[in-house]
């Protein structure tokens, strides 16, 4: 029987071929299924699918060897997904500047997706400008966007066409940023505060016997307030002589007055003796003003709130397990006031338990109290609460 079918359906191939009458495709090959093993599907393969009308014949002529593709449009075998005239579906013609990708018609000069050819695929920092992958962020002839080009003396730094010779983002290249007070002088970040040769601005440079002092060009062999070197402020009553100070209010051989020697433990301050070890006007040195709350303790400003060596008073210091908060010395692993750091407080009902505000009535590790641990769930801080 199957060798009386195969002789059928060959002599209707050959009659199709020769005369390309279309009934074939509806009476002797429509009702046979064509399997790969089958003599149909034997026969079919003798038939080159590049020379016949796709139309005339059963779906599975384009699925053969040799085919240019499975589906069958206008009676020609074509593959859908890359065919320029039947780009997705048959008919679907794309435009000359495009290709056709995966059944979609691409602008393979713009899509990074398909980029100069389907399936080239661009990173993403990358734009694809005329048909090339380009990263726009450091491209300066695709700067920022396909096209863009930077002029002679810019580079371009993230996507911006920027003057490294004077940019303080991106000085000398891109990404060096300047630091605070700096200015960008020849693709160098410089430090126009004190840079004699850059002194305020790019290109200003100081005169003989002149430093740069905040932006200025400074005489500091006489300049009271920068003598000797920029920011070396004289104090009242001295004077800038060939830049040094001569400090007649606090020299201690001569305290107010040449010849008058301060004593032991004592410093001339302002033109007086003072004990410097606990005057909180002059801790430790002249002019050391101990701040609002603080006490001088042998010459050291100290907070007495807070310090562990002298807790409410000089001297007093804190055992090796507390910690001084608010002038008095306390443990700070289990002080509901003061957990873990000065001035934390646990709430109602929380506990403090090691260093942390706990929640007694939920935590399975401090369940009703610290360090209680449950098994089970912790309910209203008790374990197996049921």
């Amino acid at each position: 029987m199957r060798d009386t079918t195969f002789f059928i359906v060959s002599i209707a191939l050959l009659f199709a071929n020769l005369v390309g009458a279309d009934y074939l495709s509806s009476t002797a090959l429509a009702n046979h299924s064509i399997d790969d093993t089958s003599p149909e599907r034997r026969s079919l393969a003798t038939l080159d699918p590049r020379f016949l009308k796709c139309n005339l014949y059963p779906p599975a002529i384009c699925q053969l060897k040799g085919s240019p593709g499975p589906n069958c449009c206008s009676g020609a075998c074509v593959n859908t997904t890359i065919n320029h005239n039947n780009c997705g579906k048959c008919g679907r013609v794309c435009t000359d500047s495009d290709l056709c990708c995966t059944g979609k018609c691409t602008n393979i000069i713009s899509d990074e997706s398909n980029c100069g050819k389907c399936g080239v695929t661009c990173n993403p920092t990358q734009l694809c400008c005329g048909g090339k992958c380009i990263n726009n962020l450091v491209d300066s002839n695709n700067c920022g966007r396909c096209g863009k080009v930077c002029g002679v003396d810019q580079s371009c730094c993230a996507g911006i066409c920027t003057k490294l010779l004077s940019n303080i983002l991106n000085c000398g290249k891109c990404g060096n940023v300047c630091g605070p007070n700096q200015l960008c002088c020849k693709g160098n970040c410089t430090k126009v505060l004190s840079d004699s040769n850059n002194c305020g601005k790019c290109g200003k440079v100081c005169g003989p016997n002149q430093k740069c002092c905040n932006g200025k060009c400074i005489k500091v062999l006489a300049d009271i307030n920068n003598c000797g070197t920029c920011g070396n402020i004289c104090r009242k009553n001295q004077s800038c002589c060939k830049g040094n100070c001569t400090k007649v209010l606090s020299d201690s051989n001569n305290c107010g007055k040449c010849g008058k020697v301060c004593g032991p433990n004592q410093k001339c301050c302002n033109g007086k003796c003072i004990k410097v070890l606990a005057d909180i006007n002059n801790c430790g040195t002249c002019g050391n003003v101990c701040r609002k709350n603080q006490t001088c303790c042998k010459g050291r400003c100290v907070t007495l709130t807070s310090s562990n060596v002298n807790c409410g008073k000089c001297g007093r210091a804190c055992g090796p397990d507390q910690t001084c908060c608010s002038g008095r010395c306390r443990s700070l692993t289990n002080d509901r006031n003061n957990c873990g750091t000065c001035g934390v407080r646990c709430g109602f009902p929380n506990m403090c338990c090691g260093g942390h505000c706990s929640d007694i009535m939920n935590d399975n590790n401090n369940c009703g109290a610290c360090f209680n641990k449950c098994n089970t769930q912790c309910q209203f801080g008790l374990c197996n609460y049921a």
